[in-house]
């Protein structure tokens, strides 16, 4: 049987044996959005959602991804732990990228 999660920025992903994988992204997701500021979560958060994209191949769950890794990045700018995290999250990202359109859209992000 083949499941299917609704869940925004998670796209198609199907399968028993991802349901583990999102169930832990969803764990971590919550920890974050309720500590914002704490490094080691927001580093764990921006890994899950590295690790989501490449499980990921529509175009819009892509752009999901990257939106949230920026929000991580931006406040946590200063961290040179979250920025080497972010720049695999953008480096992941680019090589997802199949139309102009989404590149700029990663390029975009990764210019600020």
């Amino acid at each position: 049987m083949v499941k299917q999660n609704k869940k925004e920025g998670l796209g198609n992903m199907s399968s028993d044996s991802n349901q583990e994988f999102l169930e832990k992204f969803e764990k971590i997701e919550k920890e974050y959005l309720k500590n914002p500021e704490l490094e080691e979560i927001a580093s764990e958060y921006l890994k899950m959602l590295r690790d989501l994209a490449s499980k990921q191949d529509d175009e819009k769950s892509l752009k999901n991804i990257v939106d949230k890794a920026s929000t991580v990045y931006e406040k946590h700018s200063e961290s040179p732990k979250i920025a080497l995290v972010y720049l695999n999250v953008l480096y992941l990202l680019a090589s997802h990228q199949r139309f102009e359109r989404s590149l700029k859209i990663t390029e975009s992000k990764a210019a600020t």
